[in-house]
């Protein structure tokens, strides 16, 4: 299953996001406006003659509470009878001619009122507006038409007790659902095509951009990338853009600095390896003619070729370690005299006839330093003024303190180093 979900693209994966968020949607409008549409439509009722009963016994505070009665009546669609426990009437407003509350009898009436009493005041029943078994039959007969009837006993201004009887007839919602179940199909077939089409839209708008991106994100292995003209307006892809473009720069200029490293290190590696093939291949080729004296020589050129790959390969060592740590260099403290005494060292034995002069200060540099790498930079700076100075006996290496700094020099008197 999720080999199966890694394969969608973005795309489809949030137009799929989209599409069940639409149809969980119009399932809730379906439950909502047809399956629970009669439940919710009886507790309007339930709740509107029990609020009718309340505002009820609030007008019959007043001596005069007919007209309260009268407008309330017609305002909730309510028949509201009045009523001593003797079942003498006194107030009745009749909305409706298929009101039951009118037609009872005065045994029905206290069977009310005991059953009001035993609940505190309040009694409430749902029952059937045209039963074969007469008012206040519970099983109700299809189709027919449905009713409450609340009762609820007050007090009335002078002190006497009274009932208040309200009946709300239930409208049928039969031919209403089916008119609804109609117009919520035909809604729910827009909004779903609407739907879709916009998820599809959005899917697509939102998953282009990062699709060109990625395309061009795969560039960046071969150091070529070029980010898409266009991010589709959203921050975060141009800010991937741009990241991408630095990261995609550095690439190039890594890959020219790998070129040029290559380069100089393909040459200066090409000329010690012809002078020990030139070398080697005379005293193959020459070995019966060429003198003791010429043999030794030839063999010390070889010797001395050698030593200098070997120096390249550590210098190149030494770079990789560099570079593999981030530059982070791990620094001891060290005594900078030993470290550039022994780089001397190495120097006047690949070059015994150069005359190399070393003055140190009396006092003893403790330094902190990585001393591998620097006896390599020492290494290389006296080589390099051998090799490039011309002058065999004014080569000279001074080291001193300057503040709280050590210095290191190397001074020669040749031609230098041309730039």
């Amino acid at each position: 299953m999720k080999k199966i979900s890694e394969r969608v693209s973005l795309k489809w994966r949030f137009f799929i996001y989209l599409a069940v968020f639409t149809l969980v949607m119009l399932v809730l409008l379906w439950l909502f406006e047809i399956v629970f549409l009669d439940h919710f439509y009886k507790d309007i009722k339930i709740r509107e003659i029990k609020s009718a009963s309340v505002e009820a016994e609030a007008a019959l505070q007043q001596r005069d509470y007919s007209d309260a009665l009268s407008a309330l009546s017609a305002q909730k669609d309510v028949c509201i009878l009045v009523a001593t426990q003797d079942a003498y009437v006194l107030a009745s407003e009749e909305a409706s001619a298929s009101c039951m509350i009118h037609k009872m009898s005065r045994q029905r009436f206290l069977e009310l009122w005991q059953k009001a009493e035993a609940n505190d005041g309040l009694y409430l029943i749902r029952f059937v507006m045209q039963s074969p078994k007469g008012f206040g039959d519970q099983k109700e007969k299809a189709h027919a038409p449905e009713g409450f009837l609340l009762v609820r006993l007050v007090t009335l201004y002078d002190g006497s007790r009274a009932a208040v009887l309200l009946n709300s007839v239930i409208s049928p919602v039969d031919a209403t659902v089916s008119t609804l179940q109609v117009l919520v199909l035909v809604i729910m077939a827009i909004m779903l095509a609407v739907a879709l089409l916009l998820a599809f839209y959005m899917s697509r708008k939102t998953a282009r951009p990062i699709e060109r991106l990625n395309e061009a994100a795969k560039q960046l292995s071969e150091a070529r990338f070029s980010p898409p003209v266009e991010g589709g307006g959203y921050r975060e892809i141009n800010e991937l853009n741009i990241t991408l473009s630095k990261a995609a720069e550095d690439l190039n200029k890594t890959e020219a600095l790998r070129r040029e490293l290559l380069a100089n290190v393909s040459h200066d590696l090409r000329t010690p390896l012809t002078g020990i093939i030139g070398a080697g291949s005379v005293i193959y080729e020459n070995s019966e003619t060429i003198t003791k004296e010429e043999t030794k020589q030839l063999a010390k050129n070889i010797i001395t070729d050698a030593q200098w790959l070997i120096n390249m390969v550590e210098n190149l060592l030494s770079v990789t370690r560099t570079t593999e740590q981030g530059a982070k260099i791990n620094k001891t403290n060290e005594i900078f005299e030993e470290i550039v005494a022994e780089a001397i060292h190495k120097v006047k034995k690949r070059y015994p006839d150069y005359k190399i002069s070393v003055e140190v200060p009396d006092e003893i540099l403790l330094v902190p330093m990585d001393p591998l790498l620097v006896q390599q930079v020492v290494f290389n700076l006296a080589e390099n003024a051998v090799k490039h100075s011309g002058d065999k006996e004014n080569i000279r290496v001074r080291l001193y303190s300057r503040d709280d700094t050590a210095v290191f020099e190397v001074r020669d008197h040749g031609k230098g180093i041309g730039c």
